[in-house]
């Protein structure tokens, strides 16, 4: 029975190792090219609980970090002829011991637009959009094992929302 349960836990863990967002086999392309993302958090409220009351990361650290992950994920250029907004309005990190819901996961959620920067056109209206990482930690005790700590929960949460608004500017 022991060794049934440790193969399961490898297994699982395994699995949830595969789910890269940031592989170009899990990216659309997009019909322009971004020349610059902007992000507003004015209206920001970051939701925790438990353990996660550690997390230490100041409005402006946030911000510089989601910003970093979408000019990324939308492969920003100087070049490019549409500017993409994104006002976040919630960061949503769940503690190990939530991971044990099914369902639950750290999330993201913010307004996003685009507007083409040469004619002043709004490529994509404005639409509110939540994600996060695409990973899989299971439910009950395996969900507390297989979860995240904080550091690694809040990165791929927001890596996780970049490539997730890239693939919907894709769709539109």
């Amino acid at each position: 029975m022991m060794i049934r349960r440790a193969f399961l836990i490898s297994a699982l863990a395994a699995l949830a190792a595969c789910a890269d967002p940031a592989s170009k086999a899990s990216q659309k392309p997009l019909p322009f090219e971004v020349r610059e993302v902007t992000l507003d958090t004015t209206n920001l409220k970051v939701e925790h609980f438990a353990d996660v009351e550690k997390f230490e990361r100041s409005p402006q650290q946030v911000k510089s970090d989601v910003t970093k992950a979408l000019q990324t994920a939308l492969e920003a250029s100087p070049s490019g002829d549409v500017d993409v907004t994104v006002a976040l309005t919630k960061l949503y990190l769940i503690s190990a011991v939530e991971a044990a819901v099914p369902g639950l996961d750290s999330n993201v959620t913010g307004t996003i637009k685009a507007v083409n920067t040469n004619t002043g056109e709004t490529v994509v209206e404005p639409f509110e959009f939540t994600a996060g990482a695409p990973d899989f930690h299971g439910a009950g005790l395996v969900g507390i094992v297989l979860a995240p700590g904080l550091d690694k929960d809040y990165t791929d949460t927001i890596t996780g929302f970049a490539y997730a608004v890239r693939n919907r500017l894709a769709e539109q």
